[in-house]
């Protein structure tokens, strides 16, 4: 990487070795070899991070910002943003215990997509409970069922039956699709009669200190639930995952008893593009508290696997109630937006702070008429979805975008609505925000969009074959599109389909790439590529 500014001194460019980082792997893309066999690291009890996600992120870390120097340089464009550092020569990410590729690299069909991360549903029958819900907003207890296998239930409040559950069951199958490691969750009607208490279990009182749970306590959980004409309970319940629980994973930094664990997870382009994802399903609480890491125990080794979990605050839902109207477009403490309302003396009006009403309670607040892919915001800070880059989103957006109209409709049908109509809107703006993320991300003034790389054919007809995504999406027009090439040091040609002739090309020849949406009046950013001596694709180099 070159540094453009001839004013830094050589003490402030010996500092940056920790801020610049090669930007490919010499290799295409492998498994990541993260499982490595790892002594069992210490759990993690400190509970949920709700309070301190908010205090750190928000204002600590905010401040620890403006002492990085190499933070500064890229806030100010002296340095180019750092780009991820889990990804192989094709700009992609490898397979590892944090993620898998899936419906992204090969489709999976409506039958997978439905089932998404099932495996078995909770036996039904006689549930032994061992302990109440010490930790999050919904009522709850974990139980066991007469399988022996552990259950998480929680409950939506009956003012909002299906708000959350539809949150944790739709979102969780379309981020499995995606390549994230997830719970399994399912809808439950659960009659009170088969919910027995264990004589050991326990729940946080006041000052969240243990004690023993009564018949009292559980009474008051399942009076919050949702009932039907029956007396059952409308549950939210998740499977246990595989392995021994140790605490959840941070967004910033490492885990420093496990040895697998190399790449700072600010610096993961899965968890950077997390975030195109994360604002297509609105879900505003992706934080610490909301991962896990599992201890995974076989046979030959032991390692680490790191989950999403907790979806819940996904669509409209503000898990308890439908989102407020800011949610999605400020954090929880806000000082851009109350210093822009303060500087108008009031007068700036906020373009979300007209939305339409909440039609449907099963839901929520959930529009794509306001919503902005870039500007869109969490709950909270986080820093890997603070450092995502055009390259990042890219990848995102190839995801997101991967998910047809009939994808789409597919995953939601498995979703708990009661009110007609629900389903579908639900449906409809996913659609809508995902075409607005595809348009967005893949403008060319963001990035050029060309993917699927391939050579075809041999001799005079060896020719270089790629993917337009905007054009093969439908977010830009065939009809205007062009392309300019260059191989080498030769001259720059334009054609107007995917294809590049090869013929004469030399080993080491370099091939360069712009798109124009305007038949050749203008032209995006370049992409380029390196053959390997055999004819294959062997690096791929975002500008």
């Amino acid at each position: 990487m070159k540094i453009k500014n001839p004013l830094l001194p050589p003490t402030i460019l010996l500092s940056l070795c920790g801020v610049l980082s090669p930007l490919y792997s010499l290799e295409p893309l492998r498994p990541d070899n993260d499982d490595f066999n790892i002594a069992e690291p210490a759990e993690d009890e400190a509970g949920d991070y709700i309070w301190s996600d908010g205090a750190y992120y928000m204002a600590v870390y905010q401040m620890e910002k403006l002492l990085d120097l190499g933070w500064l340089l890229q806030k100010f464009r002296i340095l180019p943003k750092q780009e991820a550092e889990n990804i192989d020569s094709l700009d992609k990410v490898p397979d590892s215990t944090w993620f898998t590729n899936r419906h992204g690299r090969k489709r999976m069909n409506p039958a997978e997509l439905a089932h998404g991360p099932l495996k078995q549903a909770p036996a039904p029958g006689k549930w032994t409970i061992l302990k109440g819900k010490g930790i999050g907003i919904n009522p709850g207890f974990l139980a066991k069922d007469h399988a022996g296998r552990l259950l998480f239930v929680k409950f939506d409040p009956a003012k909002y039956p299906g708000l959350g559950l539809n949150g944790d069951l739709i979102a969780s199958k379309i981020l499995h699709a995606a390549g994230y490691n997830v719970p399994e969750y399912y809808k439950f009607w659960i009659d009170p009669a088969d919910l027995v208490l264990s004589p050991n279990a326990t729940i946080k009182g006041k000052y969240k200190v243990k004690r023993p749970m009564t018949q009292k306590d559980l009474k008051g959980i399942i009076a919050k639930a949702p009932k039907d004409e029956r007396g059952r309970l409308l549950a939210n319940v998740s499977i246990g995952l595989p392995g021994k629980p140790k605490g959840p994973f941070n967004y910033l930094g490492l885990r420093k008893d496990d040895p697998n664990d190399t790449v700072r997870h600010e610096n993961r382009r899965e968890l950077r593009g997390l975030r195109v994802l994360m604002s297509w399903l609105n879900n505003t609480d992706s934080r610490r508290g909301n991962s896990l890491d599992m201890y995974v125990e076989s046979a030959d080794r032991s390692f680490l696997r790191h989950y999403l979990m907790d979806f819940s605050a996904s669509f409209g839902s503000g898990n308890i109630h439908p989102k407020e109207v800011e949610e999605g477009h400020e954090y929880f403490f806000d000082p851009g937006t109350v210093s822009r309302s303060l500087s108008s003396a009031g007068l700036w009006v906020k373009p979300w702070e007209r939305p339409p009403p909440v039609r449907y309670p099963e839901v929520g607040r959930y529009e794509a008429e306001s919503f902005d892919p870039k500007r869109w915001r969490g709950a909270y800070a986080n820093p890997a979805f603070e450092k995502m880059t055009r390259r990042d989103a890219f990848w995102g957006t190839r995801i997101v975008t991967a998910f047809t109209d009939e994808d789409i409709r597919t995953i939601v049908a498995t979703g708990h609505f009661s009110t007609p109509g629900a389903e579908d809107y639900l449906a409809r703006t996913l659609i809508e925000r995902r075409d607005i993320i595809g348009k967005h991300w893949f403008a060319l003034k963001q990035i050029n969009p060309l993917d699927e790389f391939r050579v075809d054919g041999t001799g005079a007809q060896i020719q270089l074959r790629f993917r337009d995504l905007a054009v093969a999406r439908s977010y830009a027009e065939n009809a205007t599109t062009r392309y300019q090439y260059r191989i080498g040091s030769g001259k720059n040609i334009v054609v107007s389909t995917p294809q590049i002739p090869l013929h004469g090309t030399l080993p080491g020849d370099r091939i360069r790439i712009r798109t124009s949406r305007d038949s050749g009046g203008s032209w995006g950013r370049p992409i380029s590529l390196d053959l390997s001596a055999d004819g294959e694709v062997k690096r791929v180099i975002r500008h």
